[in-house]
Protein backbone atom coordinates (compact mmCIF):
# COMPACT_ATOMS: atom_id res chain seq x y z
CA UNK A 1 0.00 0.00 0.00
CA UNK A 2 1.32 3.70 -0.79
CA UNK A 3 -0.58 6.71 0.11
CA UNK A 4 0.75 10.15 1.69
CA UNK A 5 1.10 10.86 5.60
CA UNK A 6 -1.63 12.23 7.60
CA UNK A 7 -0.12 16.07 7.27
CA UNK A 8 0.68 16.08 3.46
CA UNK A 9 -2.64 17.69 2.92
CA UNK A 10 -2.36 20.54 4.84
CA UNK A 11 0.92 21.54 2.84
CA UNK A 12 -1.01 20.39 -0.70
CA UNK A 13 -3.28 22.35 -3.12
CA UNK A 14 -6.77 21.82 -4.05
CA UNK A 15 -7.44 22.91 -7.67
CA UNK A 16 -10.30 24.78 -8.45
CA UNK A 17 -12.11 25.38 -11.61
CA UNK A 18 -11.57 29.03 -13.00
CA UNK A 19 -14.77 28.30 -14.80
CA UNK A 20 -16.07 28.06 -11.36
CA UNK A 21 -14.37 31.23 -10.24
CA UNK A 22 -15.72 33.05 -13.10
CA UNK A 23 -19.18 31.94 -13.70
CA UNK A 24 -19.97 30.62 -10.21
CA UNK A 25 -18.00 32.14 -6.98
CA UNK A 26 -18.08 35.62 -8.19
CA UNK A 27 -21.97 35.84 -8.29
CA UNK A 28 -22.58 32.97 -5.30
CA UNK A 29 -22.88 34.38 -1.50
CA UNK A 30 -19.58 33.45 0.23
CA UNK A 31 -21.26 30.85 2.39
CA UNK A 32 -22.05 28.47 -0.12
CA UNK A 33 -19.07 29.06 -1.59
CA UNK A 34 -17.69 28.25 1.66
CA UNK A 35 -19.76 24.93 1.89
CA UNK A 36 -18.52 23.90 -2.33
CA UNK A 37 -14.81 24.42 -1.66
CA UNK A 38 -14.95 22.30 1.77
CA UNK A 39 -16.36 19.60 -0.02
CA UNK A 40 -14.28 19.75 -2.58
CA UNK A 41 -11.35 19.20 -0.55
CA UNK A 42 -12.82 16.27 0.73
CA UNK A 43 -12.87 15.29 -2.83
CA UNK A 44 -9.15 15.03 -2.71
CA UNK A 45 -8.28 14.63 1.10
CA UNK A 46 -11.21 12.47 2.79
CA UNK A 47 -11.97 11.88 6.01
CA UNK A 48 -11.19 8.39 5.55
CA UNK A 49 -13.64 6.35 7.92
CA UNK A 50 -15.29 9.43 9.50
CA UNK A 51 -18.88 10.24 8.33
CA UNK A 52 -19.80 13.28 6.27
CA UNK A 53 -23.06 14.72 7.65
CA UNK A 54 -24.62 18.18 7.33
CA UNK A 55 -24.09 18.80 11.18
CA UNK A 56 -19.94 18.12 10.90
CA UNK A 57 -19.69 19.98 7.36
CA UNK A 58 -21.40 23.01 9.93
CA UNK A 59 -19.03 22.65 12.52
CA UNK A 60 -15.85 22.63 10.24
CA UNK A 61 -17.53 25.54 8.82
CA UNK A 62 -18.62 27.94 11.87
CA UNK A 63 -21.80 27.90 10.39
CA UNK A 64 -25.77 26.81 11.15
CA UNK A 65 -27.06 23.50 9.57
CA UNK A 66 -29.40 25.21 7.89
CA UNK A 67 -27.10 27.24 5.50
CA UNK A 68 -25.66 24.04 5.58
CA UNK A 69 -28.69 22.69 3.22
CA UNK A 70 -29.94 25.35 1.89
CA UNK A 71 -26.11 25.79 0.47
CA UNK A 72 -25.82 21.84 -1.08
CA UNK A 73 -29.39 22.63 -2.08
CA UNK A 74 -28.24 25.51 -4.28
CA UNK A 75 -25.20 23.87 -5.89
CA UNK A 76 -27.12 20.75 -6.69
CA UNK A 77 -30.10 22.94 -8.91
CA UNK A 78 -27.27 24.72 -10.87
CA UNK A 79 -25.68 20.84 -11.46
CA UNK A 80 -22.57 21.28 -10.02
CA UNK A 81 -23.39 18.92 -7.05
CA UNK A 82 -25.28 15.36 -6.77
CA UNK A 83 -26.31 15.01 -2.90
CA UNK A 84 -28.07 12.35 -1.32
CA UNK A 85 -28.75 11.53 2.41
CA UNK A 86 -28.99 8.20 4.05
CA UNK A 87 -30.02 8.21 7.65
CA UNK A 88 -28.05 11.64 7.78
CA UNK A 89 -25.12 10.09 6.11
CA UNK A 90 -24.23 12.21 3.27
CA UNK A 91 -23.27 10.81 -0.57
CA UNK A 92 -22.02 14.02 -2.50
CA UNK A 93 -20.51 14.23 -5.98
CA UNK A 94 -19.09 16.56 -7.34
CA UNK A 95 -19.23 17.42 -11.39
CA UNK A 96 -17.33 19.81 -13.52
CA UNK A 97 -18.40 23.23 -13.70
CA UNK A 98 -16.69 23.31 -17.57
CA UNK A 99 -18.79 19.84 -18.50
CA UNK A 100 -22.11 21.11 -17.35
CA UNK A 101 -22.11 24.55 -18.55
CA UNK A 102 -21.78 22.72 -22.01
CA UNK A 103 -23.82 19.94 -21.69
CA UNK A 104 -26.59 22.58 -20.51
CA UNK A 105 -29.99 22.52 -23.14
CA UNK A 106 -33.08 23.44 -23.47
CA UNK A 107 -34.75 21.11 -21.90
CA UNK A 108 -32.26 22.20 -18.87
CA UNK A 109 -32.97 25.71 -19.08
CA UNK A 110 -36.84 24.86 -18.88
CA UNK A 111 -36.15 22.60 -15.76
CA UNK A 112 -34.19 26.10 -14.28
CA UNK A 113 -36.36 28.67 -15.79
CA UNK A 114 -39.94 27.42 -14.20
CA UNK A 115 -41.05 29.67 -12.37
CA UNK A 116 -41.05 32.03 -15.01
CA UNK A 117 -43.41 35.05 -14.10
CA UNK A 118 -41.66 35.20 -10.51
CA UNK A 119 -38.49 35.24 -12.62
CA UNK A 120 -40.07 38.51 -14.44
CA UNK A 121 -41.31 39.71 -11.67
CA UNK A 122 -37.78 39.46 -9.90
CA UNK A 123 -36.34 41.40 -12.98
CA UNK A 124 -38.97 43.98 -12.84
CA UNK A 125 -38.27 44.33 -9.16
CA UNK A 126 -34.62 44.76 -9.63
CA UNK A 127 -34.43 47.03 -12.92
CA UNK A 128 -32.18 47.93 -14.05
CA UNK A 129 -30.19 45.45 -12.28
CA UNK A 130 -29.75 42.40 -14.57
CA UNK A 131 -30.23 39.04 -12.88
CA UNK A 132 -28.42 35.59 -13.48
CA UNK A 133 -29.15 32.11 -12.85
CA UNK A 134 -27.62 31.94 -9.84
CA UNK A 135 -29.97 35.19 -8.69
CA UNK A 136 -33.24 33.45 -9.71
CA UNK A 137 -32.29 30.38 -7.74
CA UNK A 138 -31.74 32.38 -4.63
CA UNK A 139 -34.47 33.75 -4.22
CA UNK A 140 -36.41 30.62 -5.68
CA UNK A 141 -35.14 29.18 -3.05
CA UNK A 142 -36.92 31.60 -0.36
CA UNK A 143 -40.53 30.17 -1.56
CA UNK A 144 -39.81 27.26 0.16
CA UNK A 145 -37.64 27.82 2.88
CA UNK A 146 -40.11 30.34 4.73
CA UNK A 147 -43.21 28.63 3.00
CA UNK A 148 -44.44 31.81 1.38
CA UNK A 149 -45.63 32.77 -2.01
CA UNK A 150 -43.78 34.02 -5.14
CA UNK A 151 -45.82 36.63 -4.78
CA UNK A 152 -44.58 37.33 -0.95
CA UNK A 153 -40.76 37.19 -1.69
CA UNK A 154 -41.27 39.84 -4.84
CA UNK A 155 -42.77 42.08 -2.26
CA UNK A 156 -39.84 41.73 -0.25
CA UNK A 157 -37.42 42.37 -2.85
CA UNK A 158 -39.22 45.73 -3.88
CA UNK A 159 -38.89 46.68 -0.11
CA UNK A 160 -35.59 46.02 0.21
CA UNK A 161 -34.88 47.93 -2.63
CA UNK A 162 -37.02 50.71 -1.35
CA UNK A 163 -35.28 50.89 2.16
CA UNK A 164 -31.83 50.76 0.81
CA UNK A 165 -31.86 53.09 -2.24
CA UNK A 166 -30.90 51.05 -4.54
CA UNK A 167 -30.91 47.28 -6.53
CA UNK A 168 -27.48 46.34 -5.43
CA UNK A 169 -28.33 44.53 -2.23
CA UNK A 170 -27.36 41.17 -1.30
CA UNK A 171 -30.08 38.06 -0.47
CA UNK A 172 -29.48 38.08 2.66
CA UNK A 173 -30.95 41.05 3.41
CA UNK A 174 -34.20 40.45 1.62
CA UNK A 175 -33.71 37.08 4.00
CA UNK A 176 -33.45 38.97 7.27
CA UNK A 177 -36.64 40.87 5.79
CA UNK A 178 -38.78 37.97 5.16
CA UNK A 179 -37.54 36.75 8.55
CA UNK A 180 -38.61 39.69 10.96
CA UNK A 181 -42.39 39.70 9.07
CA UNK A 182 -42.54 36.06 9.69
CA UNK A 183 -41.56 37.01 13.26
CA UNK A 184 -44.40 38.72 13.64
CA UNK A 185 -47.17 36.95 12.18
CA UNK A 186 -47.32 38.34 8.73
CA UNK A 187 -47.69 35.30 6.83
CA UNK A 188 -49.94 36.33 3.51
CA UNK A 189 -49.41 38.69 1.11
CA UNK A 190 -52.50 40.28 1.99
CA UNK A 191 -51.03 40.97 5.64
CA UNK A 192 -48.32 41.84 4.33
CA UNK A 193 -49.94 44.66 1.97
CA UNK A 194 -51.73 46.29 4.94
CA UNK A 195 -48.25 46.19 7.25
CA UNK A 196 -46.83 47.94 4.49
CA UNK A 197 -49.22 50.48 3.87
CA UNK A 198 -49.18 51.36 7.45
CA UNK A 199 -45.27 51.39 7.56
CA UNK A 200 -45.63 53.77 4.82
CA UNK A 201 -47.50 56.35 6.46
CA UNK A 202 -44.95 55.64 9.40
CA UNK A 203 -41.96 55.92 7.53
CA UNK A 204 -43.56 59.39 6.36
CA UNK A 205 -44.79 60.94 9.43
CA UNK A 206 -41.61 59.99 11.32
CA UNK A 207 -39.60 61.60 8.37
CA UNK A 208 -41.60 64.89 8.96
CA UNK A 209 -40.75 64.27 13.12
CA UNK A 210 -37.14 63.75 12.06
CA UNK A 211 -37.36 67.04 10.31
CA UNK A 212 -38.90 68.98 12.90
CA UNK A 213 -36.20 68.19 15.54
CA UNK A 214 -33.31 68.98 12.62
CA UNK A 215 -32.72 66.08 11.40
CA UNK A 216 -32.78 65.49 7.57
CA UNK A 217 -32.01 62.07 7.01
CA UNK A 218 -33.87 58.70 6.77
CA UNK A 219 -35.17 57.23 10.08
CA UNK A 220 -33.59 53.62 11.10
CA UNK A 221 -34.84 50.72 12.23
CA UNK A 222 -35.03 51.22 16.01
CA UNK A 223 -36.59 54.50 15.48
CA UNK A 224 -39.78 53.18 13.71
CA UNK A 225 -40.04 50.26 15.77
CA UNK A 226 -40.16 53.69 18.89
CA UNK A 227 -42.65 55.31 16.48
CA UNK A 228 -44.63 52.27 16.18
CA UNK A 229 -44.53 52.02 20.16
CA UNK A 230 -45.90 55.64 21.00
CA UNK A 231 -48.98 55.05 17.96
CA UNK A 232 -49.63 51.71 18.60
CA UNK A 233 -49.24 51.14 22.81
CA UNK A 234 -49.52 54.97 23.36
CA UNK A 235 -52.67 55.95 21.22
CA UNK A 236 -50.64 58.91 20.25
CA UNK A 237 -51.54 60.53 17.06
CA UNK A 238 -49.38 62.37 14.20
CA UNK A 239 -50.55 66.08 15.24
CA UNK A 240 -50.47 64.80 19.22
CA UNK A 241 -46.29 63.72 18.59
CA UNK A 242 -45.53 66.50 16.73
CA UNK A 243 -47.00 68.98 19.81
CA UNK A 244 -44.80 66.69 21.84
CA UNK A 245 -41.91 68.11 20.07
CA UNK A 246 -42.27 71.36 20.91
CA UNK A 247 -41.02 69.97 24.37
CA UNK A 248 -37.89 69.43 23.32
CA UNK A 249 -36.88 73.01 21.73
CA UNK A 250 -35.12 73.63 25.37
CA UNK A 251 -32.54 70.64 24.41
CA UNK A 252 -29.46 71.32 22.94
CA UNK A 253 -29.54 67.87 20.68
CA UNK A 254 -33.26 66.87 20.51
CA UNK A 255 -33.23 63.02 19.75
CA UNK A 256 -35.93 60.12 19.13
CA UNK A 257 -34.58 58.98 22.69
CA UNK A 258 -35.26 62.36 24.64
CA UNK A 259 -39.11 62.63 22.79
CA UNK A 260 -39.46 59.12 23.99
CA UNK A 261 -38.91 60.44 27.42
CA UNK A 262 -41.41 63.22 27.13
CA UNK A 263 -43.94 60.80 25.05
CA UNK A 264 -43.46 58.08 27.86
CA UNK A 265 -44.30 60.36 30.63
CA UNK A 266 -47.26 62.04 28.99
CA UNK A 267 -48.65 58.42 28.71
CA UNK A 268 -48.25 57.86 32.17
CA UNK A 269 -50.19 60.67 33.19
CA UNK A 270 -52.73 59.78 30.52
CA UNK A 271 -52.30 62.66 28.78
CA UNK A 272 -52.63 62.05 25.07
CA UNK A 273 -54.55 64.62 22.72
CA UNK A 274 -52.56 67.60 20.90
CA UNK A 275 -55.17 69.95 23.43
CA UNK A 276 -53.78 68.25 26.45
CA UNK A 277 -50.17 68.47 25.81
CA UNK A 278 -50.37 71.93 24.77
CA UNK A 279 -51.57 72.54 28.13
CA UNK A 280 -49.34 70.48 29.32
CA UNK A 281 -46.26 72.30 27.72
CA UNK A 282 -47.85 75.67 28.89
CA UNK A 283 -47.94 74.62 32.39
CA UNK A 284 -44.07 72.95 32.22
CA UNK A 285 -42.68 76.36 30.71
CA UNK A 286 -44.44 78.52 33.43
CA UNK A 287 -42.53 75.89 36.04
CA UNK A 288 -39.41 76.41 34.28
CA UNK A 289 -39.80 80.00 34.46
CA UNK A 290 -40.40 79.88 38.11
CA UNK A 291 -37.43 77.89 38.96
CA UNK A 292 -35.56 80.11 36.70
CA UNK A 293 -36.49 83.32 39.46
CA UNK A 294 -35.45 81.33 42.47
CA UNK A 295 -32.24 80.34 41.10
CA UNK A 296 -31.54 83.61 40.36
CA UNK A 297 -32.95 84.19 44.02
CA UNK A 298 -30.66 81.50 45.48
CA UNK A 299 -27.07 82.56 43.54
CA UNK A 300 -27.05 79.71 41.41
CA UNK A 301 -26.20 79.95 37.45
CA UNK A 302 -27.01 78.32 34.72
CA UNK A 303 -30.47 76.97 32.82
CA UNK A 304 -33.29 75.19 34.77
CA UNK A 305 -32.59 71.17 34.67
CA UNK A 306 -34.96 68.26 34.24
CA UNK A 307 -34.86 67.48 37.71
CA UNK A 308 -35.21 71.23 39.04
CA UNK A 309 -38.80 71.46 37.77
CA UNK A 310 -39.80 68.52 38.83
CA UNK A 311 -39.05 69.01 42.57
CA UNK A 312 -40.53 72.15 41.87
CA UNK A 313 -43.63 70.59 40.45
CA UNK A 314 -43.62 68.47 43.67
CA UNK A 315 -43.29 71.10 45.88
CA UNK A 316 -46.63 73.27 44.12
CA UNK A 317 -49.02 69.86 43.41
CA UNK A 318 -48.08 67.51 46.08
CA UNK A 319 -47.31 69.85 49.05
CA UNK A 320 -49.72 72.43 48.07
CA UNK A 321 -46.84 75.74 48.94
CA UNK A 322 -47.44 78.38 46.72
CA UNK A 323 -44.13 80.70 44.88
CA UNK A 324 -44.06 82.85 47.79
CA UNK A 325 -44.19 79.94 50.44
CA UNK A 326 -41.05 78.47 48.34
CA UNK A 327 -39.13 81.37 48.59
CA UNK A 328 -39.56 82.24 51.94
CA UNK A 329 -38.27 78.54 52.48
CA UNK A 330 -35.52 79.28 50.16
CA UNK A 331 -34.44 82.09 52.30
CA UNK A 332 -34.15 80.23 55.15
CA UNK A 333 -31.79 77.33 53.22
CA UNK A 334 -28.43 77.92 54.96
CA UNK A 335 -24.86 77.33 52.79
CA UNK A 336 -25.12 74.01 50.89
CA UNK A 337 -23.51 72.64 47.93
CA UNK A 338 -26.67 71.39 46.35
CA UNK A 339 -29.70 74.56 47.25
CA UNK A 340 -32.38 72.45 45.71
CA UNK A 341 -31.61 69.41 47.55
CA UNK A 342 -31.77 71.15 50.85
CA UNK A 343 -34.59 73.17 49.78
CA UNK A 344 -36.21 70.36 48.74
CA UNK A 345 -35.30 68.68 52.47
CA UNK A 346 -36.72 71.89 54.14
CA UNK A 347 -39.80 72.06 52.47
CA UNK A 348 -40.25 68.22 53.00
CA UNK A 349 -39.61 68.56 56.84
CA UNK A 350 -42.41 71.57 57.07
CA UNK A 351 -45.21 69.46 54.95
CA UNK A 352 -44.41 66.85 57.53
CA UNK A 353 -44.89 69.21 60.64
CA UNK A 354 -48.09 70.62 58.83
CA UNK A 355 -46.81 74.15 58.32
CA UNK A 356 -49.02 75.04 55.38
CA UNK A 357 -47.79 78.47 54.43
CA UNK A 358 -44.48 80.69 54.47
CA UNK A 359 -45.85 82.71 57.36
CA UNK A 360 -46.11 79.56 59.75
CA UNK A 361 -42.70 78.76 58.34
CA UNK A 362 -41.40 82.06 59.72
CA UNK A 363 -42.88 81.91 62.87
CA UNK A 364 -41.48 77.92 63.12
CA UNK A 365 -38.54 79.42 63.08
CA UNK A 366 -38.80 82.38 65.35
CA UNK A 367 -40.15 79.91 67.91
CA UNK A 368 -36.87 77.68 67.28
CA UNK A 369 -34.95 80.64 68.02
CA UNK A 370 -36.36 81.59 71.21
CA UNK A 371 -33.93 79.94 73.36
CA UNK A 372 -31.26 81.12 71.98
CA UNK A 373 -29.82 83.04 73.63
CA UNK A 374 -30.15 80.73 76.79
CA UNK A 375 -28.26 78.06 74.34
CA UNK A 376 -25.52 80.73 74.00
CA UNK A 377 -25.10 80.85 78.24
CA UNK A 378 -24.80 77.04 78.03
CA UNK A 379 -22.14 76.79 75.59
CA UNK A 380 -20.47 79.25 77.28
CA UNK A 381 -20.65 77.25 80.84
CA UNK A 382 -19.37 73.88 78.84
CA UNK A 383 -17.00 75.76 76.62
CA UNK A 384 -18.75 74.38 73.24
CA UNK A 385 -18.53 75.88 70.14
CA UNK A 386 -20.67 79.37 69.75
CA UNK A 387 -22.49 77.57 66.27
CA UNK A 388 -26.54 77.22 67.20
CA UNK A 389 -27.48 74.12 65.61
CA UNK A 390 -31.16 72.71 65.38
CA UNK A 391 -30.13 69.67 67.51
CA UNK A 392 -29.08 72.43 69.99
CA UNK A 393 -32.49 74.31 69.98
CA UNK A 394 -34.58 70.63 69.87
CA UNK A 395 -32.86 69.89 73.08
CA UNK A 396 -33.42 73.21 74.72
CA UNK A 397 -36.52 73.37 73.87
CA UNK A 398 -37.46 69.97 75.29
CA UNK A 399 -35.99 70.73 78.41
CA UNK A 400 -37.20 74.60 79.19
CA UNK A 401 -40.73 73.35 77.54
CA UNK A 402 -41.73 70.20 77.38
CA UNK A 403 -39.93 69.25 80.67
CA UNK A 404 -40.95 72.60 82.13
CA UNK A 405 -37.39 73.08 83.83
CA UNK A 406 -36.08 76.95 84.78
CA UNK A 407 -33.25 77.78 82.67
CA UNK A 408 -30.94 78.14 86.01
CA UNK A 409 -31.31 74.39 86.50
CA UNK A 410 -29.84 73.49 83.55
CA UNK A 411 -27.36 75.65 83.48
CA UNK A 412 -26.75 73.90 87.15
CA UNK A 413 -26.89 70.36 85.18
CA UNK A 414 -24.55 72.11 82.52
CA UNK A 415 -21.56 72.77 85.52
CA UNK A 416 -21.85 68.99 85.99
CA UNK A 417 -20.67 68.36 82.16
CA UNK A 418 -17.56 70.03 81.98
CA UNK A 419 -16.07 66.94 81.92
CA UNK A 420 -18.42 64.90 80.00
CA UNK A 421 -17.75 63.22 76.64
CA UNK A 422 -20.73 64.31 75.18
CA UNK A 423 -21.81 67.51 77.51
CA UNK A 424 -25.62 67.45 75.60
CA UNK A 425 -26.38 64.13 76.05
CA UNK A 426 -24.90 63.85 79.49
CA UNK A 427 -27.18 67.29 80.54
CA UNK A 428 -30.19 65.34 78.86
CA UNK A 429 -29.83 62.30 81.07
CA UNK A 430 -29.77 64.55 84.63
CA UNK A 431 -32.76 66.46 82.98
CA UNK A 432 -34.86 63.77 82.23
CA UNK A 433 -33.41 61.98 86.14
CA UNK A 434 -34.55 65.29 87.75
CA UNK A 435 -37.47 65.67 86.36
CA UNK A 436 -38.51 61.86 87.14
CA UNK A 437 -37.53 63.03 90.64
CA UNK A 438 -39.82 66.16 91.09
CA UNK A 439 -36.84 68.22 90.96
CA UNK A 440 -38.13 72.10 89.09
CA UNK A 441 -36.00 74.54 90.98
CA UNK A 442 -32.88 75.60 91.33
CA UNK A 443 -32.97 75.24 95.25
CA UNK A 444 -34.18 71.58 94.74
CA UNK A 445 -31.26 70.58 92.21
CA UNK A 446 -28.55 71.96 94.44
CA UNK A 447 -29.86 69.82 97.46
CA UNK A 448 -30.06 67.05 94.97
CA UNK A 449 -26.15 67.61 93.97
CA UNK A 450 -25.50 68.03 97.69
CA UNK A 451 -27.35 64.64 98.36
CA UNK A 452 -24.75 62.77 95.66
CA UNK A 453 -21.61 64.76 95.13
CA UNK A 454 -20.08 61.67 93.80
CA UNK A 455 -22.89 60.32 91.23
CA UNK A 456 -23.67 63.36 88.90
CA UNK A 457 -24.86 61.41 86.60
CA UNK A 458 -24.46 58.47 84.21
CA UNK A 459 -21.51 59.23 81.70
CA UNK A 460 -18.13 58.98 81.86
CA UNK A 461 -15.67 61.47 82.22
CA UNK A 462 -13.71 62.55 79.40
CA UNK A 463 -10.58 60.15 78.62
CA UNK A 464 -7.00 61.92 78.54
CA UNK A 465 -3.37 61.09 79.40
CA UNK A 466 -3.12 59.67 83.04
CA UNK A 467 -0.54 58.89 85.59
CA UNK A 468 -0.20 56.94 88.38
CA UNK A 469 1.19 59.54 90.26
CA UNK A 470 -1.47 62.13 89.81
CA UNK A 471 -4.57 59.38 90.42
CA UNK A 472 -4.82 61.46 94.31
CA UNK A 473 -8.29 61.95 95.69
CA UNK A 474 -8.86 65.59 96.38
CA UNK A 475 -9.31 65.86 100.18
CA UNK A 476 -9.92 68.99 102.38
CA UNK A 477 -7.61 68.93 105.92
CA UNK A 478 -8.64 70.03 109.67
CA UNK A 479 -6.03 71.94 111.26
CA UNK A 480 -5.52 68.65 113.48
CA UNK A 481 -4.72 66.77 110.58
CA UNK A 482 -2.78 69.20 109.17
CA UNK A 483 -0.10 69.08 112.61
CA UNK A 484 -0.54 65.73 112.98
CA UNK A 485 1.81 65.03 109.18
CA UNK A 486 4.63 66.26 111.02
CA UNK A 487 6.49 64.07 113.52
CA UNK A 488 6.68 65.71 117.49
CA UNK A 489 9.73 66.50 118.54
CA UNK A 490 9.45 68.18 122.22
CA UNK A 491 10.53 65.23 124.53
CA UNK A 492 13.87 64.14 122.33
CA UNK A 493 16.38 65.41 124.64
CA UNK A 494 14.52 64.26 127.64
CA UNK A 495 15.59 60.74 126.47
Amino acid sequence: MIKFDSQYHLYDVTPLENLFIQQYMVKTPGDYVKVYIYCLNLCYYPYGESELTYDSIASALKLNTEDVQRALRYWMRLGVMSVECFEEKLDIQLHSAKEMLMRCDLADNLNLYKYADFNNALSEAFAPRILDTQDYLLYQDMINIFEVSEEYVVEAVKYAVKMAKSTDIPYKYVEKIIEAWKNDNINTVEALKTYLEKRDSTYKELCTILRYLGMNRAPTIPELNCYKKWTDEYKFTFDAIKEACNATISANSPTIKYLDSILTSLHEKKISSPEEITKTKAKSENYRTKVRKLMYYMGMQGAPSVASVQLYTKWENDYHYTEEDITIAASLVQNSRNPFEALDSLLESYFMRGIKNGEQMLMFVNKKKTHDEDIKALKSVIHDSPEITDTDRDFMHRWLDELEMPIEVVLSAAALALTANKPWLYINKIMLTWHSEGIKTLEQAQERMASVPADTGAQPAKKGKSYSFTNIDSHTYSQQEYENMFDNFSDYNKK
